[in-house]
């Protein structure tokens, strides 16, 4: 399967595939890191040695080629000067959820 037929297939149940839900949940969180750390003026590096980490390391988490622990999400927070708050919302009804779990809530 070439990655336009890839697309495609996911593309199908784009609100429910794992996959894709990752991928826009880590642009989202790093997009939001990168708008902060532009606005405050720091540069990678900054934010690398903060971190006692590599450059590499924090571009390779902020590129999405390395996986952004919860634990490393709130120490990044902090050296930024927030706080990180997780909201779950949903986009589909009780019903739907019912179906896609199937599970039986009362």
């Amino acid at each position: 399967m070439n990655g336009i037929d890839k697309f495609i297939e996911e593309a199908k149940d784009y609100g429910t595939n794992p996959h894709v839900q990752k991928e826009i949940l880590r642009n989202v969180v790093t997009a939001e890191i990168l708008n902060t750390m532009k606005h405050l003026n720091i540069k990678k590096a900054d934010l690398a040695k903060l971190l006692n980490t590599s450059p590499p390391n924090i571009t390779q988490m902020l590129n999405g080629n390395r996986n952004l622990t919860l634990d490393s999400l709130c120490e990044i927070a902090l050296i930024l000067g927030k706080k990180v708050q997780v909201t779950f919302v949903s986009d589909y009804t009780d019903e739907e959820i019912k179906n896609m779990s199937g599970s039986k809530r009362s």
